[in-house]
């Protein structure tokens, strides 16, 4: 079972080191699709990944009529030989006992289309502080921030590709998009590897620009 990391990059350079130490050993393929970074990533990224790498450059995430709806199907698309896909953005990264739980938990669910990870958010990189509270009053059990407020999203992805070259799972809306063309999806809190998001440590800089993308994506500009 071949097993790929996909990501949509847009000036991620300081992301890509962290972000392969903690996958390098466990994909067989790193696949990014770059829209048009200017901070060197496609450079970085080729001496970090090497031969593992399949990059892509499309700017049409920032285009309405496509947005992340379209960009995440495009992700699983250009997962070239790949059996199942892992999104993961720059500013997310897993620990040491959530990898080792990937293909084990694909292993028990090969029938499904899509498997949903549950996601954490944290407001620090010690990871004591999440979105809607302290770890101290939660408890050292990560998992009871999740059952406070699960964020569960579709990010095992099995590659299946239709006769028309398109993927049978897709992802539509170019906002908070939703998955489409799934058959059996799998959502499993006792097994699941967690993804941890650090959206909240961006500069105010890029959060103003994400924020902007998103109004015009939305066309609410």
């Amino acid at each position: 079972m071949k097993l790929g990391l996909a990501s949509n990059f847009h000036d991620e350079i300081g992301n890509i080191k962290p972000i392969w130490n903690i996958f390098e050993n466990v994909v067989d393929q790193w696949t990014v699709v770059d829209s048009g970074s200017t901070d060197g990533t496609q450079e970085r990224l080729r001496e970090v990944v090497g031969d593992k790498l399949n990059l892509v450059e499309s700017n049409k995430i920032r285009i309405p009529e496509y947005g992340y709806g379209y960009a995440r199907t495009n992700l699983v698309e250009e997962s070239k030989n790949m059996d199942w896909v892992l999104i993961v953005d720059g500013d997310e990264r897993m620990l040491p006992e959530d990898i080792m739980k990937i293909r084990s938990i694909i292993r028990a669910n090969e029938n499904a289309d899509i498997i949903f990870l549950p996601r954490c958010h944290y407001q620090n990189w010690e990871m004591t502080e999440v979105e809607y509270g302290n770890m101290d009053t939660l408890g050292t059990d990560w998992r009871e921030a999740i059952k406070i407020n699960p964020d569960w999203q579709p990010r095992l992805i099995k590659r299946t590709i239709m006769s028309d070259g398109g993927s049978k799972v897709y992802f539509e809306r170019p906002v908070h998009e939703v998955a489409c063309g799934v058959d059996i999806q799998i959502q499993d809190a006792e097994n699941s590897p967690i993804i941890r998001h650090f959206g909240w440590m961006k500069s105010p800089e890029r959060l103003r620009m994400i924020s902007n993308l998103c109004r015009k994506l939305e066309g609410l500009d």
